[in-house]
């Protein structure tokens, strides 16, 4: 850094010039943090596959699906409809307890 009054080379932290005394202007660095906006989308999105996957499994309860796979055994659509109950739950809960990272 030089003194703008006389052009001594000064060092960077000085605040006079040893030259001729003249004040310094001190410039002011600021440091700004920007935030990035939380991406919520993933907890939004496991709420909703949870709650669509319980409630299927309820409307099965109360018509009485399982009751009917329980008595009379379960074929290739009823393990699909199953997987797709018990899969929502699970990715749901999934994305939910990941996204709180």
């Amino acid at each position: 850094m030089f003194c703008k009054n006389c052009g001594k080379q000064l060092v960077d932290s000085a605040k006079f010039c040893d030259g001729c005394g003249a004040q310094l202007e001190v410039t002011v660095t600021q440091t700004v943090a920007v935030q990035k906006p939380k991406k919520n989308g993933k907890k939004i999105g496991g709420i909703v596959m949870v709650v669509l996957g319980g409630l299927s499994i309820l409307g099965s309860f109360s018509n009485d699906y399982y009751w009917n796979i329980a008595h009379n055994g379960m074929n290739m659509s009823d393990f699909i409809t199953v997987g797709i109950q018990i899969g929502l739950v699970v990715v749901g809960a999934f994305l939910i307890f990941k996204s709180k990272k």
